[in-house]
């Protein structure tokens, strides 16, 4: 078994998508036709400007072409502080299904 490891880019979206959906259900104990269409709108609109934008990262896990893994890295800003310098802070979110 060969699993293929890089960064995610735009043309990973719907499968991205789709792993954050699964998440979801399993975080939220929720089955699929729960999940309204605007949930995966929203959340392809998120990966298409914040992928684009460097404020979010993702590496993945490819296995026969399909993301089986990933882990997130999502880079946002807030006023510096004395000790925070620019104010930029990360938040890791970690998703393996």
């Amino acid at each position: 078994m060969k699993i293929e490891y890089r960064f995610a880019n735009l043309d990973d979206i719907d499968q991205l998508v789709r792993i954050r959906t699964l998440m979801q259900f399993e975080v939220n104990h929720s089955a699929e036709k729960m999940v309204p269409d605007e949930f995966r709108k929203k959340v392809k609109n998120y990966f298409l400007n914040s992928i684009p934008q460097n404020k979010y990262f993702s590496s993945v896990a490819i296995f026969e072409s399909q993301i089986i893994a990933n882990a997130g890295v999502v880079f946002y800003e807030k006023p510096p502080t004395i000790y925070g310098g620019s104010g930029l802070d990360t938040m890791s979110q970690d998703l393996l299904v």
